[in-house]
């Protein structure tokens, strides 16, 4: 029987341990260097996103939030070039197929749907959940007052028609939506 040497285990142990601990110092100190300007660039895509969901507003107040159900949506308020309020911007997210589904939502002062946009969807399935991005569900939500109803297929007014073979995407969508027309009741409407 062969004897079995400590210097040939400790000494590729201790190679691996080095090596581990070298890329874990590296990943942490990119990470501590990389923070702030991921957060910024993620604050940059949400104003972006709001001039895309409310693209008349001229301005954003500061953001609230609104306990609707058991769901906190937060909401800012949207003005024109004067400075009236003429609507609102909620952001909310709901559990899809794969985990949150966080969604934008603009609706004006008289309550209309202007507009709907995906923030994140990261853990939903390609091909399948992440439709639910494109613009051929997401505008069916437009210049309607809803609340909204999923639908298998040939959906009309307050139907929406669900992106297929992505059921739970589809409908994580449309309650967010609906939790933000209910922030917006909350609010008090157009009053």
């Amino acid at each position: 029987m062969a004897k079995i040497k400590f210097k040939e285990i400790f000494s590729p142990a201790l190679k691996i341990f080095i090596i581990c601990l070298v890329s874990a110092g590296l990943l942490a100190g990119t990470n501590f260097l990389t923070k702030e300007r991921i957060k910024q660039n993620l604050q940059e895509e949400e104003i972006a996103t709001r001039k895309i969901v409310f693209s008349s507003a001229s301005a954003f107040g500061e953001f609230g939030q609104v306990q609707v159900e058991d769901v906190q949506v937060s909401y800012c308020t949207a003005f024109d070039g004067a400075g009236k309020k003429i609507g609102y911007i909620f952001t909310c997210g709901t559990k899809g197929y794969g985990g949150l589904v966080s969604v934008m939502t603009g609706i004006d002062i008289n309550g209309n749907v202007l507009k709907t946009a995906i923030l994140s969807m990261d853990d939903e399935t390609p091909g399948l959940g992440q439709n639910a991005a494109k613009g051929e569900f997401l505008n069916q939500f437009n210049n309607k007052k809803g609340p909204f109803n999923w639908v298998k297929a040939n959906g009309e007014g307050d139907d929406i028609t669900g992106v297929t073979s992505a059921t739970f995407t589809s409908q994580a969508v449309i309650t967010s939506v609906n939790y933000s027309i209910e922030a917006y009741n909350v609010l008090g409407g157009n009053s």
